[in-house]
């Protein structure tokens, strides 16, 4: 089963591809992930609108094993993305907002040096206080060079409902292969002619599996658990600006009431895009 995205969500440059369910089955024992080098393109920081273009329900298709009804879907609060903070980098799903993100070459002992990195605490803190409002977020406890795979981030008391403590755990992350790009060459997107299209240098691509745990200020029981993945498409489009399509999709865990008859399989997918432009280098 594929979704295609739809071309017009860019403005700059027209592309479309799919994305294919097959490959979203939940894996359950893996190798702890390493680093991930971003492309030297997406170095410095960068100002990001964050758009909702739409959500699908792949175990609730006729041709989908297992077969899920959608309202049986829709009714377990307890999937990623149904609750606001139940997925850290987009807070509030439905919510379009405007954050920042910046990636970096750092040179610290542990983590390896000249290669550009995703600057988490930064990109994390930006997004939930997109949401939250400033300040929100009081601290975050991440050392790459001890636990690339670990953050935990506490939330000012009374911040949100959901969670004062948000635990993040990254169970994989790869690199894809670039996918043909369908580009039309015949309109670009004010009509005229266009014929160009972006090379394989030009694509970045990756996953990561991620666990959250969320906890409030009472009892440990009220705590949630959500698995997610993040598929991220990134399209450099100009020097100073990039286009990506966010896919998120959601999973139930052992534990969840639609565990028995979902299994592994993606129960809904949120899709997202993001603007990017590169803000000005400080002197």
């Amino acid at each position: 089963m594929t979704y295609t995205l739809p071309a017009r969500a860019f403005t700059d440059v027209n592309i479309r591809h799919t994305v294919n369910y097959t490959a979203f089955q939940k894996r359950l024992f893996q190798k702890a992930p390493g680093f991930l080098a971003y492309p030297s393109w997406m170095e410095g920081e960068w100002q990001v609108s964050c758009r909702f273009i739409g959500a699908d329900f792949p175990s609730s298709a006729a041709n989908s094993n297992p077969y899920v009804p959608r309202e049986r879907i829709a009714a377990d609060t307890s999937l990623p993305g149904f609750r606001r903070l139940s997925i850290a980098m987009v807070p509030d799903v439905g919510k379009d907002h405007d954050f920042r993100m910046r990636f970096l070459r750092p040179n610290v002992e542990g983590i390896g040096t000249g290669e550009v990195r995703e600057d988490k605490v930064f990109n994390l803190k930006q997004a939930l206080e997109s949401e939250l409002g400033k300040a929100a977020v009081t601290n975050i406890d991440y050392n790459p060079a001890k636990n690339p795979n670990r953050a935990s981030l506490a939330l000012l008391p009374g911040s949100s409902p959901n969670a004062q403590r948000i635990e993040l755990f990254w169970n994989a992350r790869s690199s894809l292969p670039s996918p043909p790009l369908e580009t039309d060459t015949t309109t670009g997107p004010s009509g005229s002619s266009s014929g160009s299209s972006s090379s394989s240098q030009d694509v970045f691509r990756f996953v990561e599996d991620i666990r959250q745990v969320s906890l409030t200020p009472q009892l440990a029981e009220t705590s949630s658990v959500g698995d997610y993945r993040h598929l991220w498409e990134f399209y450099h489009v100009g020097p100073e600006s990039i286009k990506t399509y966010l896919s998120t999709v959601a999973y139930t865990t052992p534990q969840g009431p639609l565990f028995q008859a979902a299994g592994l399989q993606p129960l809904v997918v949120y899709f997202h895009t993001l603007t990017m432009r590169r803000l000005a280098r400080r002197a």
